[in-house]
This record gives C-alpha cells, structure tokens and sequence, in this order.
C-alpha cells in the first residue's frame, strides 16, 4: 500500500522530467540552423538591443504596435548571458530563451491537464503528442512575442487550478498582466479564465475573487498606458488631450490594429484566416491532428458539458471559440498567429479522450474488464496516432532536426562585414540588423527595410526621400513579396531596387539571401 502511495506521488515527477527531456531535445537540436531567421524575430531582437544598448525600446520610433514587455524580457535574458553574440547570431540567444520557455509551456500544460480529473498518464501521453508536433517545435524554436505571452497566460490559469488562496488569485492576475504586456492578444483569453476563477473559488468569495484578480490585472495592464500618457503619446494628434505637434498614440496605433482588414471573414473562401486554417490543417506544413482534433474536441466538449455538467468541458473550449471570434472577424492573420491556440487544441482533445474513455468504462461492470478496455483504448489510440505520425509527420521533425537554412544569413554577414564599406548605407532585413550592428555598421547603419519608406525620420532625415542615398540592399525574397513595393507605395525602396545590380546570393535549403548594389 505504502508503494502503490510512494509510486503515485513521484510518477508526475517522472513525467514531468521526461518531458522536460524530449521537448528540449526535439525543440533544441538544430535550432540555430532551421528555421531560416524571420523577419519577425529580427525585429524583436533589434528591439531588445536598442533596450540593452541604446535605453530605448525601438531603434526607431517606438509607435505602441505591441506592448514592450516581451522584448524587454529578451533584453534582461541576453544580459544575464553574455549579450547578443554569446551563441552566434545574434537570434540565437533568443532562440535559447524560446527553449526555455517551450519547455515549461510543455510542462504547464501537462500539470494543467492532469488538474482537470485525467489521469497523469493521459495527461502526459498529452503534452507528448504537443511537444513532438512538428507545427509545434516549428513556431516554438522561433522569437515570436507569442511563446512568451502564452507561457505566462498558461502559468496564470496553473496557479488558479493549483492554489486556492488570495495569494494565488493576486499571483495569477500578474502573470496575466505579464503576458498581455507580453503581447496584447493575451487579452482574448480573459473571459474563459475569469469563468474559471469563479467556478474554482468558493460561493462567498467569488465576487471578490474576481474583482480582486480583475483588479491587479488591469493594473499591470494600465502600466503601458500610464507609460503613453507621461510620453505626452496616448492621444491622437489633432484632439483636444493630444494637442497639434506630430507624434505617436496608443490610441491611434489600436484603432489602426483593430481596423486592419483582411479579405473576408472565416465563411468567406480565400481569407486570410480561411487559408492560414487550412495551411494548419494540412500535413505538409501543420499539424491536422493538433487543429482538427483539437477544434472538433472543443465542439464535442461542450456538448459533454450539457451532459456532465462539468464546467471544465465548458470553459477549455471557450479558449477556442474566443481565438476564433477574434481573428476569424476579417482582420489581418498571420500563420503564426496559432500559437496560442495551440496549447488549449491539446488540452481539449485530451479532455475528450478522457471522457470518451470514462463512458466507455462505466458501461462494463467488472474492474478487471475496465482495466483491460482502458488499456486497450490507449494502446491502439497510441499505435494509430504513431502510424499518422510516421507517415506524414516525422518527416518534418526531421528536416527541423537536420536542416540548415540560417547559413545563408550567417554568409551574408560575413560577405557584408568583409566587402561593404561601413560607411555606406545599407537597407536590410531585420533578421540581420544586430549582427550587422556588431560588425561595425552603426548609425545610420543598417536600415531596416520598411523605416526606409515608412519612417519619416528615416525617409526624410536620413535619406532625404531620395533613393541615391541608399548604397546597398539585402533582402530576401519573401520580404519583397511581404513589402509588395508597388502596392504599398513603398517608392523609395522601388525605386532603388530598379536601379540596382544583383552582386550576391546565397542559398541553402529553399532559403536565399540576395545583395543589391544600387547603381546611381
């Protein structure tokens, strides 16, 4: 008996440790060569470097598109290891961090799971099939704000299931805030995590409860706003509180956000958010047992819910929904917008094969024969969900686990550090812009790709709005693509990419970095 007591409480112990194992082995290996760096990740390294080196939270105009707190934790990270160039590029040292934060996502999702009446052997073979998804190790290796916001979103609704104290509910609010600072799309997971608080907490405390984790939420949350209001940038330019000089607003950078339009909402074919959601459905690029699965079991779950009346199957798919009814409005969607739905896919899914499993069970009457059916459930769930990923998965773990894209930028680098007058103006992708830093390019060097068209202080303080001030351009071509020069009216960067001269490409694994010499 002592055994069978000692031998439950150390197996999370062991699941959590194996966990810890796998995912930082399949998220680990190769990151620093595959993916190829991102434009995204560029950015956000840029901006922890201006924290580090420059007190500023962007290198240019910092204009509130996202809150800093992501970047500024990337910033602290890089700090306590040794900087930017500590593991080579200098998205590497983000990259680590994203390890880091991938692994306790893992993990947190397991405790979160085994909470919620499962099994802790269902609730690890769960964050399992979430560690090792291609889809996942994918997004996870890369520096998208997003990983950090949903870590810290994921440890709130932790605290709330594990704690039951005033203590927790304060602790769980600040790490919401955390996560929205992070990155403000957090903010459509408020409502699912306030209903659990108020399922979670006794009747005669749930007003104040509540209120109480409402309270420190905002409160953190308020910070950003107090930081605009005291740069003299919350309101527009023109009100009666934003006064008539040219600058910024946080206001004006959310009406601009929420009124960013894609091609048509989630019932429209050909929309954004209709073909990001089949590219995530699909085998070749996502992960169809994560996203079918995981939107189909959220749809049985509440219907488990009108059934079992357990508010678990209630509010995990409200998670989903509220993704859902935000980005599938009609406004702009990204691929990588996923992951922070990702995590709740496989909570639901796990949810109902645990259920699925429990009626199945209640319906024989002997232990042993329930036991024998459980087992047998599983293992042919297992052996199913192994052939499925044999066949159409693996091969993309991997290409993750043995690829090599990010040596064209490394190369680039160095062609650039060796071949480049550091006195020459050069426009770049941001993926390279630390680096580039590093090799001696300072102001106005390099200029990131976009602010030459689109910041004025770039366009018309530095470049004087004349294309023959730009000396070189690097670029690859999805950011050509991304940029659509024509029809952005990007017409300084058109203009110099007219007139210039491809001097140098470097390509490796369906990844190329091309070096433009404009010719005045």
């Amino acid at each position: 008996m002592e055994k069978s007591i000692g031998l439950k409480k150390f197996l999370p112990i062991g699941f959590i440790l194996i966990l810890l194992v796998i995912t930082g082995l399949l998220h680990g290996i190769n990151m620093f060569n595959y993916p190829g760096y991102g434009y995204d990740e560029g950015t956000y390294m840029a901006q922890a470097w201006s924290v580090t080196t420059e007190a500023r939270l962007e290198p240019y105009t910092y204009w509130y598109d996202h809150p800093p707190l992501a970047w500024v934790q990337i910033a602290i990270w890089t700090e306590l290891t040794g900087g930017f160039e500590h593991f080579g590029m200098a998205i590497n040292s983000g990259r680590v961090l994203m390890l880091i934060f991938s692994v306790l996502t893992t993990v947190l999702i397991f405790l979160i799971i085994r909470k919620l009446k499962v099994v802790d052997s269902i609730a690890f073979l769960g964050a399992l099939i979430y560690a090792i998804s291609p889809m996942v190790i994918y997004y996870s290796r890369m520096v998208f704000i997003d990983n950090i916001m949903i870590f810290w979103v994921l440890l709130s609704i932790t605290i709330i299931l594990y704690y039951k104290s005033i203590k927790a509910i304060f602790l769980s609010a600040l790490c919401f805030g955390i996560g929205f600072l992070s990155k403000e799309v957090g903010l459509i997971f408020i409502i699912p995590i306030i209903l659990l608080i108020y399922f979670e907490t006794h009747t005669k405390q749930r007003k104040f409860t509540i209120l109480l984790w409402i309270f420190v939420s905002c409160l953190v949350i308020s910070s950003w706003v107090l930081y605009a209001l005291l740069k003299g940038e919350l309101f527009p330019m023109g009100t009666l509180l934003g006064g008539h000089n040219r600058h910024v607003s946080l206001i004006s950078t959310i009406i601009y956000q929420m009124s960013r339009k894609g091609n048509g909402t989630i019932f429209n074919a050909g929309s954004n958010i209709r073909t990001n959601l089949v590219l995530w459905s699909s085998k070749y690029f996502g992960d169809p047992i994560l996203i079918v699965g995981g939107i189909a079991s959220s749809v049985l779950n509440l219907l488990f819910y009108i059934i079992k009346r357990n508010y678990y199957y209630l509010i995990f798919p409200i998670f989903t929904i509220m993704f859902f009814l935000f980005f599938g409005r009609g406004g702009q969607v990204y691929d990588y917008y996923i992951i922070p739905l990702l995590p709740f896919l496989i909570i639901n899914i796990v949810l109902l094969f645990s259920e699925t499993l429990r009626v199945i069970t209640q319906i024989l009457k002997t232990q042993i024969t329930k036991n024998i059916v459980k087992i047998t459930v599983i293992l042919l769930s297992i052996l199913v969900f192994v052939k499925v990923y044999k066949t159409y998965m693996f091969p993309r773990v991997y290409t993750l686990l043995t690829g090599n894209q990010t040596i064209t930028q490394i190369k680039t680098v160095q062609w650039i550090s060796k071949n480049i007058p550091k006195q020459d103006v050069i426009v770049t992708d941001t993926d390279i812009f630390v680096d580039l830093k590093y090799q001696g390019f300072y102001s106005p060097n390099p200029i990131w790709v976009f602010k030459a068209d689109l910041d004025p202080a770039i366009r018309y303080g530095i470049l004087h709005n004349n294309w023959k001030n730009i000396d070189y351009m690097v670029t690859d071509p999805t950011t050509i693509i991304s940029a659509g020069l024509k029809k952005n009216n990007l017409n300084l960067l058109n203009m110099a990419l007219m007139h210039s001269k491809l001097i140098k490409v470097f390509s490796s694994d369906g990844h190329s970095e091309k070096i433009y010499k404009v010719i005045k």
